[in-house]
Formats: structure tokens, C-alpha cells, sequence
């Protein structure tokens, strides 16, 4: 018997060994693979993010979409506004990350060169295609003239007149982005206006702006903490802006959205901060996604962004002379005091009463809403498509001919759609390196646990049957062993000893 219950004994012992090893790593992995990737999170040289941050592999599109002016003369007569979208003109950009230096508060600093080149065969038009459109240097110089006495309002309109400045003008998509267009009004705009830069007498909205940097950024690498991972300390040496009548305004807050701090929980928002724009944007939870298999957490515009200081009154620095309906937010101060004001693609999403003056508008979430898709473990943005829409207030200006009779609307000009998306390849990659060992690890974990589990079982079964039969034989010992008969009891015989009726004779009738 013990030669049974000693082997059954060990397979058991083996049994429950695995089983603890499968519960002790199913609840310890996921801590010890934590310290193992934040270890390799932070941007430090070799880290396993650092060469993705410092050249991104994966091509940024730039998508812009221009709207047509199909009535100009028809619309300053007083009818309404007819727009025809032409587009996507599509760039290809490249960021590579320059001027690296490290400091001892856990901080680096570094500017980002951005590239871009227009790809042919994934745009709809040609960078020739010519747009009727605003003319923006005259809105600027109508800004600027605003507060103006009315003898200088005279001697700029007549000069608008004998240069030929008109509202609408005709003018080539290169010549509207990167390319740019000579434009006398810009000659002497920075006489008039010294925020303005001197840029050669040229005009673009994106004009000075290819194969350069935003500035010298300064964030956390995350050494002394993941919760600060690629957040931003100070931009151009301030660790706030000096644009906004507000603090709260002027404050920079979050990531550059390239990458973000691990979400070890799904925080209902994150922050980023964009140069260009001057301010900081919010995002708020909206649902999981999926790239390729690699799980991420989508991230939409915070409703609050485009509300006025009637809804939002820490907003009411975006509207420093006059507020608008939900949907819109100024940023003239940021743009040479332009009467400029961003919001959703095709006002999407905003008071209906934008879309009342207009005709050619159809906003669609599917196609015009802002998103960034976050890998959680990681904080590694999988996938962005950063959405705005650029807007000029049109304003009557008393004493300029030019302006004295415009209609007064929200004036949409062009709409973009700054994209990446983890290729299929990439997605591998980085599943690889954190889905995988998790994923692995799990398996390893239930299998041990069910293996351990089953060997107990069976451990316990074969001791039960074991015991069983010990018990059975146990019993027939009792009932059916030796039998011991004495001569009182029988009558018959003396002997005594183990009856076996094949043995015993049967006695003779003589007796």
C-alpha cells in the first residue's frame, strides 16, 4: 500500500506546486512586466521608445481641403454664400528631432524639423489647381486699420484701389500653403503692424514653414516618473505663453501628442499642446479602438474647446471683442492679430447658424472629427487625425471701400487633416514587445494553473480510490476471513481451523 500512496502523494505535491506557480504569476507578471517597460520607456538613449521618438518612422500626411468661392460678386451683392470644397491636396512630412541635450532634472530639450513634400498620386488636383478665395493680407490690413483715424481709412482705401486689392482673389494651392505669393500689402505690413514677421513681401499660410521647427521644446523623459513621460516643461525657454489677457489661457499644458504618459487607467481626458495654434487642446474619452490588433483608447475635442465665455467663461480670452455661438475659437492674438478663429471641419458639431449662411457645407463625423488613438501601456499615439477648419471673420471697416460693404459672416477658407497611422509592420512591432510577453505570460499562467489543478484532482481521486479499497478489504477480513469454529458450537468435529467444505467428510451413517 505505501508503495501506491507515496508516488500519488508527489504527484499531488507536484500538482499544487504548479498550481501556486500559475496563480503567483498570473498576479505578479503584470508587475514585474511594469517595472520591466517603464524601465524602457523613459527617453533616454537606447530606451525602447527613444529612436522612435527621436525620427518617427511613420509618414505624417498633411490633407488639405479648400473651399471654392463660386459666387464672389454675386456674394458682396448680398446673396448667399456658395462653396465648392476641391481637395485633398496631400504632403507627405517627415520630423526628425535635432539640437538633442540632456539635463540632470530628468528633462530634454530639442527642436523638431518638419518636412514637407506634395505627393501626386494621393491627392485630388494638382498643387496648380487655382482657388477663388480670400484675400488675406487685405483682412489683416483691415485689422489694422480698425482702430485708424478716418483720414488714414481714406488714404489706405485709395491706395487699395490703385494697387487693385479686391476681397477675392484667384490664387494656386502651392501658392496658398508652402509656396506663397507676392503680395505688395505684405511690403509694408510689418511698417504697420510689428508682431508681423518680414517675409519677404510673400504671402502663404504656411509660407516660412517647410524643413523648419516649431521651436526649442523642453519635456520630461519620464526618468523621474511616468506620470510627466513626454510632457512639456518649457517652450522656447517660458514655461508659459504671453499672447492671452488670461493665465489660464497663456498656461501649456500636456504632451505634443506624439507620445503621451503610459494610461495605466483611462483618464476621461488628456492634453496637447500645438505651437502653431498657441494654445493647449483637450481631449476627452470616447471609446477603445484597434490598429492591427493593438488596443488603444480614442481620445476626441472636449466640447469645452469650442464653447464661448457664455458656456465657458475661462474661455473668454479667445473672444477678447466679439463672442460667436458654440463652435468656434479666436486665435487672432497667435495670427498677427488676422481675425482668425479654427473649429471643427464644416462646422461640425457647432450652432447651426454658421451653416444657415452658407451653402456647400455637410458635416459628417465619420469624416470630420478630430481623434487621437492611444496605445495605453505605451502612451504611443497609434494613430492621430488631427482635424481643424481655419475661419477669417469678415467685418464691415467705415472709410475703406474695400470693407465698408462686406457682409458680415463666419468665413470658412480651408480645412486640414494631420494623419499617422501605425502601419501594419510597426503594429507588429510593438505588439511584439509588449502585447506578446503579456499574452504569453497568461497562457503560461492558466495553463500551469490547470495543469497543477488537474493534478491535484487526479491526486485526490487516486487517494479516494486507494482508500476505498484498503476499506473494502478491510471489511471482507471481518466477514469472510478466518472463521474460528468451537466443538460446543458444532458437535461434530474438534478440530479447529479454516473450514473448506472441499476438505471436510461428510460423516458415516454407522457413526
Amino acid at each position: 500500500m505505501l508503495t501506491l500512496v507515496l508516488p500519488t502523494v508527489v504527484l499531488g505535491v507536484l500538482g499544487a506546486v504548479l498550481w501556486l506557480l500559475g496563480i503567483v504569476l498570473l498576479f505578479c507578471f503584470p508587475m514585474i512586466f511594469d517595472a520591466v517597460l517603464y524601465k524602457e520607456l523613459p527617453l533616454e538613449n537606447n530606451s525602447m521608445v527613444y529612436n522612435l521618438w527621436k525620427d518617427i518612422p511613420l509618414p505624417f500626411y498633411q490633407k488639405f481641403y479648400f473651399f471654392n468661392v463660386d459666387n464672389p460678386s454675386q456674394f458682396l451683392d448680398g446673396a448667399k454664400l456658395k462653396l465648392t470644397q476641391k481637395g485633398p491636396y496631400v504632403y507627405k512630412s517627415t520630423w526628425h528631432k535635432k539640437d538633442i541635450t540632456f539635463y540632470s532634472n530628468s528633462t530634454i530639450s530639442y527642436r523638431e524639423v518638419k518636412t514637407y513634400h506634395f505627393v501626386p498620386e494621393l491627392s485630388n488636383g494638382t498643387e496648380g489647381d487655382l482657388i477663388t478665395t480670400l484675400n488675406v493680407p487685405l483682412l489683416v490690413a483691415g485689422g489694422i486699420l480698425k482702430d485708424a483715424s478716418s483720414l488714414v481709412r481714406l488714404i489706405a482705401s485709395i491706395f487699395f484701389g490703385l494697387t487693385q486689392e479686391t476681397l477675392f482673389i484667384r490664387r494656386s494651392v502651392k501658392q496658398l500653403t508652402y509656396g506663397g505669393y507676392k503680395d505688395l500689402l505684405m511690403e509694408f505690413a510689418p511698417l504697420f503692424n510689428h508682431k508681423l514677421p518680414n517675409m519677404n513681401g510673400k504671402f502663404g499660410y504656411l509660407y516660412g514653414k517647410n524643413a523648419t521647427d516649431d521651436g526649442l521644446f523642453t519635456v520630461y523623459t519620464g526618468k523621474s516618473g511616468l506620470s510627466k513621460f513626454n510632457v512639456i516643461d518649457r517652450v522656447n525657454g517660458k514655461q508659459k505663453l504671453d499672447i492671452w489677457n488670461k493665465p489660464t489661457c497663456n498656461m501649456i499644458n500636456g504632451t505634443n501628442g506624439e507620445l503621451n504618459p503610459p494610461l495605466k487607467y483611462t483618464p476621461d481626458k488628456v492634453s496637447f499642446f500645438q505651437p502653431l495654434l498657441c494654445r493647449t487642446w483637450t481631449l476627452k474619452y470616447q471609446k477603445k479602438s484597434d490598429h492591427y490588433g493593438l488596443n488603444s483608447h480614442r481620445y476626441t475635442i472636449d466640447p469645452v474647446v469650442f464653447a464661448n465665455a457664455t458656456e465657458e467663461p475661462s474661455n473668454s480670452c479667445y473672444y477678447p471683442q466679439k463672442q460667436f455661438p458654440y463652435g468656434v475659437t479666436g486665435i487672432a492674438p497667435c495670427q498677427y492679430d488676422a481675425p482668425a478663429y479654427l473649429s471643427a471641419p464644416h462646422f461640425y458639431q457647432a450652432d447651426p447658424s454658421y451653416l444657415e449662411k452658407i451653402d456647400g457645407l455637410k458635416p459628417d463625423p465619420n469624416l470630420h472629427e478630430f481623434f487621437m488613438d492611444i496605445e495605453p501601456y505605451t502612451g504611443i499615439a497609434v494613430g492621430i487625425s488631427a482635424k481643424f477648419q481655419a475661419n477669417l471673420y469678415l467685418s464691415r471697416i467705415n472709410g475703406v471701400k474695400q470693407l465698408m460693404n462686406v457682409p458680415e459672416i463666419m468665413f470658412p477658407v480651408f480645412w486640414q487633416d494631420l494623419s499617422l497611422e501605425y502601419t501594419k509592420e510597426y503594429a507588429n512591432m510593438l505588439s511584439s514587445q509588449v502585447y506578446d510577453p503579456i499574452q504569453y505570460c497568461t497562457i503560461g499562467s492558466y495553463s500551469l494553473i490547470s495543469l497543477g489543478g488537474a493534478l491535484v484532482v487526479v491526486t485526490l481521486l487516486l487517494l479516494t480510490c486507494s482508500y476505498l479499497r484498503a476499506k473494502k478489504a478491510l471489511h471482507r477480513k471481518n466477514t469472510d476471513g478466518p472463521l474460528i469454529t468451537s466443538p460446543a458450537e458444532s458437535g461434530k468435529t474438534e478440530s479447529v481451523g479454516i473450514v473448506n467444505p472441499g476438505l471436510v467428510e461428510e460423516p458415516s451413517s454407522a457413526a
